[in-house]
């Protein structure tokens, strides 16, 4: 028999549970006393977060989010821990690649489009039973800055967070009539393995992601941050959240002055792809 929530525990549906903001998202809601689904295609970094939160207050399984019959069967299985209740769906699998759009393969920019943005709406459609028929329910979606800030290098990656800005947006609306709040996380760069470790195609360096954009003069805000923008995000009114002084600061430019983003947006993103060896920016 499975781990099962107590009664007037909240719950919490985290995919891309298994590392940076979705396990440090999982591990601060299972401390304040939230029952915690995790999932993720790295089932290493699942057993460890479900050693960390003690499995009475977890369940944990494989999920491909691109994959609608994997989506159900971690459904179903969330749905008999928790008596048919989600408090909160966390959206926030993701993956990004780098680089001139030509210079990545084809089948990685479809891939970056299928899970940011495809893997949410598979997401929300499965978890909606759940959601509707739980009071004050509400969906959390990871967008970015660059689902406001497009630019070089980033293009595919920019091109799935705005589409979930767009789905956040949309659905925000859509789903008052059933009592479930819709909004994102709009975060500048974050330390975490995503940076560390993103491949970037056509590059003249080993360097790291993290090491480029810290070259390039950008802040790098931690997962803390991100952390407390989830709850934030959950027990506020605003769509979109944006998380770090520059997404602050840039975020409302792009909106109010595009112009003068524009220019900001290239210089910044021209010192970013001489990091990365990518002339011609």
């Amino acid at each position: 028999m499975g781990a099962t929530m107590r009664e007037n525990q909240k719950c919490i549906f985290v995919t891309g549970a298994a590392s940076g903001i979705g396990r440090a998202t999982a591990l601060s809601f299972s401390e304040n006393g939230w029952f915690v689904g995790l999932f993720d295609i790295d089932e290493d970094g699942l057993r460890a977060v479900a050693r960390d939160i003690g499995e009475a207050d977890c369940v944990s399984r494989k999920l491909d989010v691109t994959d609608a019959r994997q989506w159900q069967v971690a459904v179903q299985q969330f749905n008999e821990a928790t008596g048919g209740r989600m408090d909160v769906l966390f959206n926030n699998a993701g993956i990004v690649h780098v680089g001139r759009l030509e210079e990545i393969p084809l089948e990685l920019n479809r891939r970056i489009i299928e899970v940011n943005l495809i893997g949410v709406i598979n997401g929300i459609q499965t978890c909606f039973p759940l959601l509707k028929d739980t009071q004050n329910a509400c969906i959390v979606n990871t967008s970015s800055i660059a689902g406001e800030l497009g630019g070089p290098t980033f293009a595919a990656y920019a091109a799935s967070k705005f589409g979930v800005r767009g789905l956040t947006d949309s659905l925000d609306l859509e789903f008052e009539a059933h009592d479930i709040r819709v909004c994102d996380i709009m975060p500048w760069f974050i330390d975490t393995p995503l940076l560390r470790n993103s491949q970037t195609h056509g590059a003249s360096t080993n360097a790291t992601l993290k090491d480029c954009v810290v070259g390039a003069g950008m802040a790098v805000n931690q997962i803390d941050d991100v952390v407390a923008a989830v709850w934030a995000a959950i027990d506020g009114k605003k769509t979109h959240n944006l998380v770090g002084l520059s997404a602050k600061i840039l975020g409302p430019l792009n909106q109010h002055f595009p112009r003068i983003s524009k220019v900001g947006k290239r210089q910044l993103l021209r010192k970013l792809a001489l990091q990365l060896g990518l002339a011609g920016y």
